[in-house]
């Protein structure tokens, strides 16, 4: 019978294998219908900040006009990793995406055992599932950060999990997570409630600490976010309006960016 390490290494093993897998096949399917790139416009834009920031250091759309179009920085941020290296951007997303898709399966499964007891099989049924579903493995692969997200919320309710909550660490994920999309903050929802339940008064000085860790740990993120955005463009707000644009068909490939 094998220990506890080695089921949780095998389950692992197994949905990188699955994660891997089915962005390949995305990927080759995509390539093989003559299209490589990404499916929507906000994509394309997330990669020209992405460019922008390292080739000119600077945060905007258009090179020396700084802007807020990006809705998801910490995105924009990652997807810059391409440009640093010199890989391929469509290859890097695709990386994420494993990644991605990975710790999604791995958040779900582990989520399902500490719901379910009786669920003890040695295959990560409940994990692939999520990997193998077909909105998700599209979003791990459109170049958006919308799987991303997926995972966050995801990780959120893990540290909320019952006997376990780590509530400084849900609210810094919920702060992170207004780095991806400015909706994440509506995670504050699940850990006010959770924070309010049976086993937490309002009485007992916990629940003071637990408020106020949490608080301090959502608000550093947020702080952070704004202060940037005032710094660079004067306002603590996204600027959208100014990014309502649509790529024309020929930038849809990379050799318009080379």
């Amino acid at each position: 019978m094998k220990s506890g390490w080695q089921n949780s290494l095998l389950q692992t093993c197994i949905l990188l294998l699955a994660s891997v897998l089915v962005i390949i096949l995305f990927i080759s399917y995509s390539a093989s219908m003559g299209y490589w790139g990404f499916p929507l416009d906000d994509a394309w834009i997330h990669q020209v900040y992405a460019r922008n920031l390292v080739f000119h250091g600077e945060w905007a759309f258009n090179p020396g006009e700084p802007s807020g179009g990006s809705t998801a920085p910490l995105w924009s941020l990652l997807l810059s990793v391409a440009f640093l290296i010199s890989v391929q951007p469509v290859v890097w997303v695709a990386i994420l995406g494993c990644l991605t898709l990975l710790g999604i399966g791995l958040l779900a499964e582990n989520l399902f055992r500490t719901w379910s007891p009786k669920y003890t099989s040695t295959i990560p049924w409940i994990g692939l599932f999520f990997i193998l579903e077909w909105h998700l493995i599209w979003a791990a692969a459109s170049g958006m950060e919308t799987a991303l997200f997926s995972g966050l919320i995801l990780g959120v309710f893990w540290t909320l999990r019952e006997n376990n909550r780590r509530y400084w660490l849900a609210g810094l994920l919920i702060g992170i997570s207004t780095w991806i999309r400015p909706d994440g903050m509506t995670l504050l929802g699940p850990l006010c409630l959770l924070s309010c339940d049976q086993e937490i008064t309002i009485r007992r000085l916990g629940t003071w600490q637990k408020y106020l860790v949490s608080s301090f740990s959502f608000l550093f993120p947020i702080l952070f976010l704004i202060s940037c955005r005032l710094v660079i463009f004067g306002q603590p707000h996204f600027q959208r309006n100014r990014l309502n644009i649509r790529l024309p068909s020929h930038c849809r490939c990379w050799n318009a960016y080379g």
